[in-house]
């Protein structure tokens, strides 16, 4: 699974937990091979937000209607969000 990488601040948009494993390994000596790389690039904020919530809202261990409730309360609070992890906005994604 890639680390993804905002294209226009070269910020990390998803896999800090495993960028910090990575570095903590080669830190210690460990020789482990280069990460995979993502880079992302997002038309506004509300896009980027989009894609953060999707994307840790699919990973994360919520039962169904947990994900229905955080989905509901976010949309209540700025309507629906641009990118799920599953699409493309640049044409990088996998």
């Amino acid at each position: 699974m890639p680390i993804v990488f905002d294209a226009d601040t070269g910020k990390v948009i998803e896999g800090h937990h495993r960028l910090r494993a990575w570095t903590e390994l080669r830190t210690e000596g460990v020789k482990v091979p280069d990460y995979p790389k993502q880079m992302v690039r997002f038309r506004d904020d509300n896009e980027r937000l989009g894609f953060v919530v999707a994307a840790n809202l699919f990973r994360r261990h919520l039962t169904r209607e947990q994900r229905a409730e955080v989905v509901a309360r976010l949309r209540r609070r700025d309507g629906a969000y641009g990118a799920s992890p599953r699409s493309s906005t640049s044409g990088t994604r996998r």
